[in-house]
């Protein structure tokens, strides 16, 4: 594994003494760890690369994994980061232990669903931009449609409201329309990405 220059790096997210970055313009996920390093400026060692490096949409082990313009990027535990693969349209889980990437929402083809509800598999997306874990609920700020979605993980309940099967991918705040209204009822609400 060489060290090829960042590309315009989009996200970094950490856990423990490991930095994930988005290497969006690379269209790959770098895996680094400060641990141990006690020089000055602090020095990365590269442990892991997931994605070929050139545009795709492919899972597989981490360096056959393909990625298309990587963005948001955040952890489930040590071992489990989930990516916004936005130019694939799709939400992809990197396993670092068992060194594989899979696909757990999006079909790689823009959507325009502004409701959802599908099993991850086959629910489209549209330009998943930024994500973030919560228990058993992966939130997803969808810049294509103005959106925030809701991944689950196990069978959940969103906002003390709505419960879904595990696996459901749904609209959960915004009407898909561009604009700045708030609302009591959130998918009723306007949202600028």
């Amino acid at each position: 594994m060489g060290r090829p220059p960042l590309r315009f790096p989009a996200k970094v997210s950490g856990c423990g003494t490991r930095l994930a970055i988005a290497d969006t313009g690379n269209h790959r996920v770098l895996l680094v760890s400060f641990a141990g390093k006690s020089a000055s400026p602090p020095v990365a060692e590269l442990l892991a690369v997931a994605g070929g490096g050139v545009p795709g949409f492919r899972d597989c082990l981490l360096d056959a994994s393909l990625f298309r313009d990587p963005h948001g990027l955040a952890w489930r535990d040590q071992d489990h980061l989930y990516v916004a693969d936005t130019g694939n349209h799709a939400i992809r889980e990197i396993d670092w232990a068992a060194r594989t990437v899979r696909t757990v929402a999006g079909t790689g083809e823009m959507g325009q669903d502004k409701t959802g509800g599908q099993p991850g598999s086959l629910q489209t997306l549209n330009s998943p931009w930024d994500l973030v874990v919560d228990g058993s609920v992966i939130y997803v700020a969808m810049a294509g449609c103005h959106q925030i979605w809701a991944l689950l993980l196990e069978d959940a309940t969103v906002f003390g409201k709505r419960t879904f099967n595990k696996g459901t991918c749904v609209c959960i705040a915004g009407t898909g329309e561009e604009g700045n209204r708030n609302n009591s009822y959130p998918q009723r609400a306007t949202l600028c990405a």
